[in-house]
């Protein structure tokens, strides 16, 4: 799933928000809420953003084992001890606080 088309989408949409209340800075950024199936549930920007975030709806306890491994190759994540980890080694979490266990 490729969401920055989508994040793209809410860039242009607050970028004109921002130019027509005066308060427009380059570089411009995004928040974006997006649901497991790549559906933007929400977003919103300011002008003292730093970066753009994008934030997942996840539920593992939802998700497929090739879901699951899906979610991990997508955010060049890796297994070990049947646990995905992001590249940093840290444990993914969803929006319930819990670990990514493959089994």
């Amino acid at each position: 799933m490729n969401i920055k088309p989508k994040v793209e989408e809410a860039r242009d949409f607050w970028s004109k928000v921002a130019k027509d209340n005066d308060w427009y800075v380059e570089p411009f950024y995004v928040q974006v809420w997006i649901d497991k199936d790549g559906k933007v549930l929400d977003s919103v920007s300011h002008r003292d953003m730093t970066r753009d975030y994008i934030i997942s709806i996840i539920d593992f306890n939802k998700m497929s084992y090739q879901e699951k491994l899906d979610f991990i190759s997508e955010r060049n994540g890796y297994v070990e001890d049947n646990v995905g980890l992001d590249e940093s080694g840290n444990e993914f979490r969803d929006d319930n606080g819990q670990a990514l266990f493959l089994t």
